[in-house]
């Protein structure tokens, strides 16, 4: 699953520039928080964090109101420039963000039928498995 299959009312597509040259973000989905200090931004994704400027720091208004809600967001790089600015899409949600552990779904014949009748291709329970985590899960 990615960011655009998510359908959120709120959303922004921001270009940002790295705050120290010569960094640029990953790929990927994450967070992003404004940083205590200037109009600087905290990007986390994959584990790592930069800190990143908008390009147009008039839409740091309606951002910083949205961050500042307290509600539950993700952040997506979609796309790297050669100077190492970003293509970032936030999408915020209704309320706090809720942390939930691993989910453990049991594939049944039934699952396994209603698979196959949708034209899911499969061999085996497993298989299956693999394709639900794909299309279930943030990449």
């Amino acid at each position: 699953m990615r960011l655009k299959d998510i359908n959120a009312e709120i959303t922004f597509e921001l270009w940002m520039k790295p705050e120290l040259s010569g960094e640029s973000p990953n790929m990927g989905v994450g967070y992003i928080a404004p940083n205590n200090a200037g109009q600087a931004y905290k990007l986390r994704v994959e584990g790592k964090q930069w800190k990143a400027l908008l390009r147009d720091a008039s839409s740091g208004k309606d951002l910083n109101f949205h961050l500042k809600r307290g509600c539950a967001h993700l952040a997506e790089v979609m796309q790297v420039a050669r100077d190492g600015s970003a293509l970032v899409k936030i999408i915020f949600f209704n309320g706090e963000i809720v942390e939930i552990g691993d989910v453990e779904i049991g594939i049944d014949e039934r699952m396994e039928s209603t698979a196959k009748i949708n034209g899911i291709r499969f061999n085996g329970a497993e298989e299956l498995g693999k394709l639900f985590s794909e299309k279930c899960t943030l990449k």
